[in-house]
């Protein structure tokens, strides 16, 4: 023993002799708060002691010391099983024991100070409280900026969350897509059920569902868009209401308000009124005053057709690259009309 250390009759309670040490605090269990000197000192231990004041204190009685975890002044821990949330105020480690995760979500490990509840698929919130979403506009709104496939759930919808693609960027965002032709390389010119539960990939070319559409439509007022692409210029038109009827009154286009839009010019109101028609099921004749015209077939397509008025002035499902009318046509356009290359149909909350 040094001379400096026979100097030291006797240290502190939990102390003992040294001459550096880099200590941590209650407060602060990972700051080093001591100084290296020539001389022995009494030190606290560094295994399994903190400094509280002038006193050295086992690491449990730090009133900021939880599972092994020191926390700062003002700092929130939260265990790994998140069934306890605790916050150091003033040195004092204060614990609700009640905490939960909502329902909806999923105990997930994240840094200190994160809430750690995660909403599940379908979901958005904070982790604590998650709310069913009813469109991307529900996402859009809770700060989901980045455009992709998520899960939505519209009222009345009994059979599960089901993916849609939302358009975040375009004209605000918050857009739920529910159709799209980029490239041909999904068959539009397709039957009745088809169009009725769906087809194709969301995040390509697709048809999301009648069912799907009419449910959405009857949640909230909607609006509608419609972008659309030729060889060389976009176009775009929208409707301040959308809405489609039931399966039993063959997803009629109930509602729909002529709108703004650029060169294109909402076209849609010529197929107020119209039922839906398929290849196998063309309603296009049902409306009163048409000739037994079949336009799915005419017009190798689906949609609202009405023999009254052209069948239609716009042509979202035709063929791909087809001829004049069995093809994708806005007969609008001042010119190409004839070869859109893109179309994308979507909704958000009016």
């Amino acid at each position: 023993m040094s001379s400096q250390q026979s100097q030291i009759s006797k240290c502190p309670m939990n102390m003992v002799v040294g001459n550096c040490t880099c200590l941590g605090t209650c407060v602060d269990p990972f700051g080093c708060h001591g100084n290296c000197t020539d001389s022995d000192i009494c030190i606290c231990p560094p295994d399994g002691f903190l400094m509280n004041g002038e006193d050295c204190v086992p690491i449990e009685d730090c009133g900021c010391y939880v599972e092994d975890v020191g926390i700062l002044q003002g700092e929130v821990f939260i265990n790994n099983d998140c069934s306890m949330r605790c916050v150091c105020s003033q040195g004092d480690l204060m614990c609700d024991y009640e905490f939960r995760c909502s329902d909806n979500a999923t105990c997930q490990q994240q840094n200190l100070n994160d809430v750690p509840c995660i909403c599940d698929d379908g979901f958005y919130g904070n982790g604590l409280n998650c709310t069913l979403a009813l469109d991307c506009a529900d996402y859009h709104n809770a700060g989901f900026v980045e455009n992709g496939t998520y899960l939505i759930t519209p009222k009345n919808w009994t059979r599960g969350p089901f993916e849609v693609y939302c358009d975040m960027a375009t004209s605000g965002g918050g857009w739920t897509v529910f159709q799209r032709r980029v490239d041909g390389s999904v068959d539009f010119y397709l039957n009745w059920a088809d169009y009725k539960e769906g087809f194709g990939d969301e995040d390509q070319e697709h048809w999301l569902g009648n069912d799907k559409i009419h449910l959405i439509t009857h949640q909230r007022e909607y609006k509608l868009r419609i972008d659309l692409s030729t060889d060389d210029m976009h176009h775009y038109a929208e409707h301040d209401i959308f809405r489609i009827g039931n399966e039993e009154n063959n997803y009629t286009l109930t509602d729909i308000i002529q709108g703004t839009g650029s060169e294109a010019r909402p076209s849609m109101i010529f197929n107020l009124g119209a039922p839906w028609s398929t290849k196998d099921r063309d309603n296009a004749d049902n409306v009163e005053g048409t000739n037994d015209f079949e336009c799915a077939v005419e017009n190798h397509g689906a949609f609202w057709y009405d023999a009254r008025k052209w069948c239609s002035l716009f042509n979202p499902n035709g063929q791909y690259n087809g001829s004049e009318l069995k093809g994708i046509y806005w007969k609008l356009l001042s010119e190409h009309r004839f070869v859109v290359k893109f179309v994308e149909m979507k909704l958000r909350p009016y």
